[in-house]
C-alpha cells in the first residue's frame, strides 16, 4: 500500500452546467475570502470527514481492489455526488436514486442480505469497500464471456471498464452503448456518463470505443430488458488510457501544454508550463488537497522532477505516461512480474521454460498466446519456489513444460504434479529443432504459415514472437547451414513462409530449400532485423515494450505480453537505443515503453522519453 499524506492547496472551483454540478453547487458553504477552504457535504456522524479524506480513501481503496481510482471515483461521483447521507444533520443515508434500494456513497443495493446493511448506511468506508467488491464482479463477468471486453483486459487501462461499469448499474438496454434507433451514441447511458465525468474531473481524455448498432440486440418494446451482446471482444487501436494515479517512483511521464507546476506541498508558486515536457515521477505517494476539494476533483498530485532540474507537483490528469517497468530481481522474479502485469485476474494453463538455455523455449510464445498464459521460468533440477507460489496465485490448473528432461528435469515435473493440477503436459522431442516441431503441432494451426529462425540464437526468433503468437504462426528452428528433417516434415503443407535473420542465421543453401513462397526478413545486425520485422509486418501501434537484446530471459516471457497488447517488442542494449530501433521509433510514433528487466539490465529511460518527444511533436 503507498503511503498516503494531505497537503493544503488553495484553489477555487470552477462549478460546470451539467445537473449533478448544479445540484453539487447548492450544497456548498460559500465564504467571502478566497483564502479559505470551501467545504462541501462529505461527512459522516460524529466524525468529520472532509471531501479530501474521502478522495483519498477511494484512492486506496480502488487500488487495493485492483480498480483505476478514476474509475471507482466517477462511479461514488454518478451515484451519490461523493455524499453518504442526504440531510444536513447527517442521520439519512443518501437518497436512492433509482428506488431500488441503494444505499449511501456507492448507493450499495443489497437484496439478498450479504452485507451489513447498518454498516452500509453508517460507514463510508464499507460502503466504499462492498460497492468495489460488486464492481470488481461485474468485471469478473467479461473474465467469463457474459460481458464483452476490450483488447487485452489489462485492470488498469480505463477504457477497459466500461461493460463493467455498464454492468454495476445494469445490464440492461437504457444503457446500451448505441440508440436502438439510429445507432446513434447513447449519451445518457450509465456508464457513458461516468466516462464523461472520468474526463471533466481529472482533466484527461479518454479513447472512444467502436460501437455499432449490430453489436447489440435490442427489444423493441422494453428498455429495461436485458441487453444482448452480438459481441463479445473489441480490440482497439492502442495505446488507450491508464489510470494516470499507478505512477511508480521512475517513471517516465510527458505534462500537457499548460500544466501547473506547484513548487511547494501547499501549493505556492503557481508556474503554468508554457510547452510539454517531459519530468520523471520522483516518489510513489500520491498527495490531496485539504482546501477547496470537491466531488469534482478526482485527481491526486505528483511530486515529479522536470528534464532541466526544476522540481514541483502536478496533478495526476496533467501527466501522461512515457516508460513504466516490469522487472523482479532475478529473471524468475521479472516472468513473475510480467505474469502479474499480464495475468492480473489469473490464467487457467501456465507455460513454463528452463531459465538458463534458450532452445526449447524459442518456438514457445504463439503456444502460450492461444491458450492466453504467461511463461514462467524454472531451475533445471528443481522447481524454482518463487514460479511455484505464481502459479498458485494465478490458479493455473495445467503446465505446459517446454523441453525435455535435459532441460526441465522429472524432478520439476513431479514438483508440479504434487500440486494437485488436472494436467502437467511435457512437449519436449531429442533436439531443439524437434522440440519446435512438437510445439507447432500442439499449435495446430491452419493458416499455411511458419517462420523459421535459427536455433543457435535467440534474437531473431523472439523478436518476431509477438507478430507470430497474435496470428498463430509456428516458429521453427533450423541450423544456419542446413535445415533440420523434423522442420523440414513441420514446413510440409506450409504455402508461405517468413526466414528471420541474414547470412550468418540462415545461409543461402537454407533459404532456397524453403517450400512455398518464402519472405525474408533480415537486417546486418539484431537490431537491424527486429526493426525489419516491424517495418515488414506493419507493427508498433504507438506502444512498444522494451527487453535487452543480448540476453535471452526477459524477452522471452515478455513476448506473450507484447502479443496481449498488440505492441511490439523492442531490442536495445543496456544502455544504448541503436539507429535503426530509434528509427522504428520515430516513423512509428511510438511515445509508451514498458521496459522489461531491472535499469542493471535495461537503462536506456532517458533515451527512450527523448525519442516520445520527437513522436509527439
Amino acid at each position: 500500500m503507498r503511503k498516503v499524506f494531505s497537503i493544503l492547496v488553495v484553489f477555487l472551483l470552477v462549478v460546470t452546467s451539467s445537473p449533478q454540478s448544479l445540484f453539487a453547487a447548492e450544497n456548498f458553504e460559500r465564504v467571502t475570502s478566497q483564502s479559505q477552504a470551501l467545504t462541501y457535504p462529505c461527512a459522516q456522524p460524529g466524525v468529520e470527514y472532509t471531501c479530501s479524506e474521502i478522495n483519498e480513501m477511494l484512492t486506496e481503496s480502488a487500488i487495493a481492489h485492483g480498480i483505476p481510482p478514476e474509475v471507482a471515483k466517477a462511479v461514488a461521483f454518478r451515484e451519490s455526488n461523493w455524499q453518504q447521507w442526504e440531510d444536513k444533520e447527517q442521520t439519512i443515508p443518501t437518497f436512492n436514486k433509482n428506488n431500488d434500494g441503494g444505499i449511501g456513497i456507492m448507493q450499495v443495493t443489497d437484496k439478498s442480505g450479504r452485507f451489513n446493511e447498518e454498516s452500509l448506511k453508517n460507514d463510508i468506508q464499507y460502503n466504499i469497500d462492498k460497492g468495489l467488491e460488486i464492481l470488481n464482479e461485474k468485471w469478473e463477468l467479461g473474465i467469463r464471456g457474459v460481458i464483452p471486453t476490450i483488447n487485452d483486459n489489462s485492470r488498469d487501462v480505463i477504457e477497459n471498464w466500461y461493460f463493467a461499469v455498464l454492468a454495476y448499474n445494469g445490464v440492461v438496454e437504457k444503457n446500451s452503448p448505441t440508440k436502438k434507433l439510429d445507432g446513434s451514441r447513447n449519451a445518457t447511458a450509465y456508464q457513458e456518463e461516468v466516462f464523461k465525468f472520468i474526463e471533466e474531473n481529472n482533466g484527461m481524455t479518454l479513447k472512444t470505443l467502436p460501437f455499432t448498432r449490430e453489436d447489440f440486440k435490442y427489444d423493441p418494446a422494453d428498455e429495461d430488458t436485458a441487453l444482448i451482446f452480438n459481441k463479445l471482444h473489441y480490440e482497439v487501436p492502442g495505446p488507450l488510457t491508464k489510470s494516470r494515479q499507478l505512477f511508480s517512483e521512475g517513471d517516465k511521464v510527458y505534462t500537457v501544454v499548460g500544466t501547473n507546476l506547484r513548487t511547494s506541498k501547499d501549493g505556492a508558486g503557481n508556474n503554468p508550463l508554457s510547452s510539454r515536457q517531459v519530468a520523471e515521477i520522483l516518489e510513489e505517494t500520491v498527495f490531496y488537497d485539504t482546501s477547496l476539494q470537491s466531488p469534482f476533483r478526482h485527481w491526486v498530485r505528483y511530486h515529479i522532477q522536470l528534464q532541466d532540474g526544476r522540481t514541483g507537483y502536478v496533478t495526476s490528469g496533467a501527466l501522461e505516461p512515457i516508460t513504466s517497468r516490469v522487472s523482479g530481481a532475478t529473471r524468475y522474479e521479472t516472468a513473475i512480474e510480467i505474469s502479474k502485469e499480464g495475468w492480473q485476474d489469473g490464467a487457467d494453463t501456465v507455460v513454463l521454460a528452463q531459465a538458463m538455455n534458450f532452445p526449447d523455449a524459442l518456438a514457445g510464445a504463439p503456444l502460450a498466446y492461444k491458450y492466453n498464459a504467461p511463461i514462467l521460468l524454472t531451475e533445471t533440477a528443481k522447481l524454482t519456489d518463487a514460479t511455484k507460489k505464481e502459479i498458485e496465485r494465478l490458479g493455473a490448473d495445467r503446465v505446459i513444460i517446454l523441453g525435455s528432461q535435459v532441460a526441465v528435469s522429472k524432478q520439476v515435473e513431479d514438483a508440479l504434479v504434487s500440486m494437485n493440477l488436472k494436467e502437467v503436459k511435457r512437449i519436449g522431442g531429442a533436439t531443439r529443432f524437434e522440440t519446435a516441431q512438437l510445439i507447432a503441432n500442439e499449435l495446430g494451426s491452419t493458416n499455411g504459415k511458419a517462420i523459421v529462425a535459427t536455433g543457435f540464437e535467440f534474437p531473431d526468433a523472439l523478436a518476431v514472437a509477438p507478430y507470430a503468437a497474435r496470428n498463430a504462426i509456428p516458429i521453427l528452428l533450423t541450423n544456419p547451414n542446413y535445415i533440420p528433417e523434423s522442420t523440414m516434415q513441420a514446413l510440409q503443407g506450409k504455402s508461405t513462409i517468413y526466414a528471420i535473420g541474414g547470412e550468418n542465421a540462415l545461409n543461402a543453401p537454407v533459404i532456397n530449400k524453403l517450400p512455398g513462397t518464402v519472405q525474408q526478413i533480415a537486417g546486418e545486425t539484431r537490431y537491424d532485423t527486429a526493426a525489419e520485422i516491424i517495418n515488414a509486418f506493419d507493427l508498433g501501434d504507438q506502444q512498444a515494450l522494451v527487453a535487452t537484446g543480448t540476453g535471452f530471459a526477459d524477452a522471452l516471457t515478455g513476448a506473450v505480453l507484447a502479443a496481449k497488447k498488440n505492441a511490439s517488442l523492442l531490442l536495445v542494449t543496456k544502455d544504448d537505443v541503436r539507429t535503426p530501433i530509434e528509427t522504428i521509433i520515430k516513423q512509428r510514433s511510438i511515445h509508451t515503453f514498458t521496459l522489461l528487466g531491472g535499469s542493471d539490465v535495461v537503462n536506456v529511460d532517458n533515451e527512450l522519453a527523448e525519442l516520445a518527444t520527437y513522436s509527439l511533436q
